[in-house]
């Protein structure tokens, strides 16, 4: 069949990992997984994307580098500077 779908379990088993695992990354990062469908609540994966998507070479998982904010506010002020010093 042309579009035939899987649901978390089936991919845990074609990706070799636990079904919580693939429910978890849904939600929580979703960039590791393929691109999946929502069928009400459920999501669901099309055998074919997936199969496409496990024969791409892996990419280079890399940190996201900070972006510099500039000079920081001084904030709240010490106990030292309100008082001006040391009682």
């Amino acid at each position: 069949m042309e579009n035939e779908t899987l649901d978390a379990t089936e991919l845990a088993k074609l990706i070799k990992c636990s079904k919580r695992n693939v429910v978890n990354n849904q939600s929580r990062a979703p960039r590791l997984l393929p691109p999946f469908r929502r069928v009400g609540r459920k999501a669901v994966w099309v055998k074919s994307v997936v199969l496409d998507w496990l024969s791409q070479p892996e990419k280079a998982q890399t940190a996201p580098v900070p972006v510099a904010l500039g000079q920081r506010s001084p904030g709240r002020p010490r106990k030292q500077q309100k008082s001006g010093g040391a009682k």
